[in-house]
Formats: structure tokens, C-alpha cells, sequence
């Protein structure tokens, strides 16, 4: 029964400390500057599908087999909005990874003959995984008629069975989703906790805590479960704009949550070092550039780099993050791949974890 007291009590004081901060947030100037500065590149982060959204002509992209020349001709008729590349490599890389519904043809090597045989021919079609099926329907359809009139010939567009993942080590919008959760859950929980530990310095109510009957675990615990609360609403607000790209929602989550715990512990540490407003500051402008450069970076950086270095700049918490993301999102996922970015995120907050309780420890005394 006093073991469940105890319990009950040691909740009760992280769930206060947790709540007051919270609520404390919502109330500082400079934490609601914040805020809204990470919304604001949260929303830039994801602008690139609503912008692509408005476009009104489908696009199919197609790989033809047989350098059609009837292909070529409506190609260049520019009557249809069609692209052509040289690989299902390609067509299957362009089309997963565009933010818009787009359809993926495979023109046969023997299309010219067929189109004088008088039969229906079938060529198979790729869409993305996430397309509803009445989009999906309709831009089949669209495609369907155009080029059956195009070529005076019936065509028919099967796409069963023919769902595209993207590849998390492509360049494209799979890159901006993982990115943007990086970008928005680490720079809030590495941007607002220090911020309210340096206030409460500078009111005295940290002493004030340190003197209750709150232990140095309950104000660990309780200000993660701040700085946890305000980088979920940053991570929902992108679920809100792309979340339909998921296909993981376990993964995401576990990696959300881990790289939040990892931003706010090293939040909780800067904040229990530093002593002032403008030196925070400072040096978690350094420690943001460092945690979020390499991941601005990595899908320009990361072909250059021996797979040696690689290797070792993914036990970086923020890259861990971005790495499980960006699994999330594939079709299926080896487990082994997962096992460095959450040894990493996980060993990480461990040892924040010891730090930030031995800070405050010091500070009790």
C-alpha cells in the first residue's frame, strides 16, 4: 500500500511540474516567438505539396521500351502533359517520390505494331500507395480517353498490384516529410525547454521546486513531458499535412518520441548549465546547427561520403530520427535497419538522462 502512494505521489508531482509548465509556455513571449517560428518552417517544409496540389493537368510518366514512334509524336504534340524517362527505375523513382497523384505507363516495345492490329492494348500502370481510389479511378480514366483518342486506338491502363513506395535514400518529397519532423520536433523541445529552466532561475522557482517535495526525478521527468507535449503538436501539425504518406505508424511515433526526448533532455541540460537568457541562447544556436545541418544536408552529402563516415554520422540522434522516418514511409523495412538509429536514439537519452538528474543533484545541494 505505501509503495502505491508512493507511486501515486511521484506522479502527482510530475504531472504538477509537468502541467505548469505547459502552461507557462503558452504564457512567455519569447516561447510563443518560438513557436511560431518553427510553425512557420514547419509550413514551409510541407508547402511544396499544397502548392503542387493546384496544378490542374495530370501528368503520367512514361517509360517506353520501344522508342514508339507514334509515342513521340503525341509527346511532342504537347496535348498531353507526359514525360518520358529511360528506366522503371526512374519511372518508379519520379513517381513515388512526387507530392501529387501521378501515373506511371509502361509503353510494350511492339506498341506501333499493335496500334495497327485493331486490338485493345493493355499497358500496365503505377500510382502512388497513398492515392484514394476515386482519384485514382479518375486519373486512369483521364489517361485512358486521352490517348485513346490520341492514338485512335483503345487503350487500356491496368494499375492492380502496381502500388509505389518511395525509397528513403531518394531525393523527393519523402526527403521534405522526414526532414520537417526533425526540423519541427527537435528545434522545439531544443528551443523551449532551456528557455523555461532559465526562467525559472531567474524567478527563483526553481529553488522554490528544489525545496518541495518534488525529487530531481519528478523535475526531469515533468519538464520532459512539457517539452515531449509541444514537439508532439509540432510533429501532428506535419502528420496533419502529410500523414497520409505513412505506411509505419509505430516506427514514426517511436521515432518522434525518441528524437523529443532526445531534444529535451539536451534542453533540460543547457538549461540547468547556462544562467542566463542570452547565453542559452547562444549556445543552442550552435547545438541546433549541429544537430540540424547534417540532416539539411544529407540528401545532397550523403552519396559523397565513405560509407565508413556515413555509418558513423547516423549514430547522431537527429539523423537517427531522420533515418527511421524515412523507413516509415517505405514499403517494408529490414529490422536490422533499425537497429542502429534506435541504439542511438536510445543510448543518447540514457546518458542525458544521468547527466541532467546529476546537474540538478548538484544544484539541490
Amino acid at each position: 500500500m505505501k509503495a502505491k502512494q508512493n507511486w501515486q505521489h511521484s506522479l502527482h508531482m510530475i504531472w504538477a511540474i509537468a502541467l505548469k509548465d505547459i502552461v507557462d509556455a503558452v504564457q512567455n513571449k519569447t516561447v510563443i516567438g518560438i513557436m511560431i517560428g518553427v510553425a512557420l518552417m514547419i509550413f514551409s517544409s510541407q508547402a511544396l505539396a499544397l502548392l503542387a496540389r493546384g496544378q490542374e493537368e495530370p501528368l503520367a510518366v512514361i517509360f517506353d521500351q520501344g522508342s514508339s514512334t507514334s509515342l513521340r509524336e503525341i509527346v511532342r504534340s504537347r496535348e498531353l502533359r507526359l514525360r518520358l524517362v529511360d528506366s522503371l527505375a526512374e519511372l518508379e523513382s519520379q513517381v513515388s517520390q512526387s507530392a501529387v497523384p501521378v501515373l506511371g505507363l509502361v509503353i510494350p516495345p511492339d506498341f506501333d505494331d499493335r496500334i495497327t492490329g485493331g486490338a485493345a492494348i493493355e499497358v500496365p500502370g503505377y500510382l502512388q500507395h497513398w492515392v484514394k481510389p476515386a482519384p485514382a479511378a479518375e486519373l486512369v480514366l483521364y489517361f485512358e480517353e486521352h490517348l485513346t483518342a490520341a492514338f485512335e486506338q483503345t487503350l487500356r491502363i491496368q494499375t492492380a498490384g502496381n502500388a509505389l513506395y518511395p525509397d528513403p535514400n531518394q531525393m523527393g518529397f519523402s526527403l521534405m516529410i522526414s526532414t520537417g519532423l526533425v526540423l519541427g520536433v527537435m528545434t522545439t523541445g531544443l528551443t523551449l525547454v532551456p528557455i523555461l529552466m532559465i526562467e525559472e532561475k531567474e524567478t527563483h522557482t526553481l529553488d522554490a521546486l528544489l525545496i518541495s517535495p518534488a525529487r530531481p526525478l519528478h523535475l526531469m521527468l515533468g519538464k520532459s513531458l512539457a517539452g515531449l507535449f509541444y514537439s508532439l503538436v509540432a510533429a501532428t501539425v506535419i502528420f496533419v499535412f502529410s500523414g497520409y504518406w505513412i505506411v509505419h505508424w509505430g516506427v514514426v511515433l517511436l521515432a518522434v518520441i525518441l528524437g523529443a526526448f532526445c531534444a529535451v533532455f539536451t534542453g533540460l541540460m543547457a538549461g540547468n548549465i547556462f544562467e542566463s537568457t542570452t547565453t542559452v541562447n547562444m549556445w543552442m544556436g550552435i547545438i541546433i546547427a549541429f544537430f540540424l545541418l547534417p540532416v539539411f544536408l544529407w540528401g545532397s552529402i550523403s552519396p559523397k561520403l565513405p560509407e565508413a563516415l556515413l555509418k558513423l554520422l547516423e549514430w547522431l540522434p537527429s539523423l537517427a530520427m531522420f533515418r527511421m522516418v524515412g523507413l516509415s514511409l517505405a514499403k517494408t523495412i529490414p529490422p536490422q535497419q533499425l537497429i542502429r538509429p534506435l541504439a542511438a536514439m536510445s543510448a543518447y537519452i540514457l546518458v542525458l538522462m544521468a547527466l541532467v538528474s546529476w546537474r540538478i543533484r548538484q544544484i539541490e545541494r
